[in-house]
């Protein structure tokens, strides 16, 4: 499969790699629909409960979803209020500057 995929896409990709774009995404989806926390302590359990959700849909254990799958930032950014910013900076998005 990965060798049809390099072929198809002329890039060293792999199957892993859409895997991992999945999780993120999923992950990004779970987190955004969450309400609003207003602890660290009710941040930390969104946090685990998007993990666990998201590791359902890939067929792995939560520990293993959270170590290869889902990049840190994003939990990092969701745990200090900015889910949204943390992710257009780790996409490379440049905000327009407030008038």
């Amino acid at each position: 499969m990965n060798d049809s995929l390099r072929d198809a896409l002329g890039e060293e990709i792999t199957a892993k790699d859409f895997r991992t774009w999945a999780a993120a995404s999923l992950a990004a989806i779970v987190l955004a629909s969450m309400e609003r926390f207003d602890s660290q302590v009710k941040a930390k359990h969104a946090v685990v409960e998007a993990v666990e959700d998201v590791a359902k849909k890939l067929g792995n254990t939560p520990a293993i979803c959270r170590k290869c799958y889902i990049h840190p930032t994003m939990l990092e950014s969701y745990l200090d209020g900015d889910l949204t910013g943390g992710l257009q900076a780790r996409a490379g998005v440049v905000q327009d500057a407030p008038e």
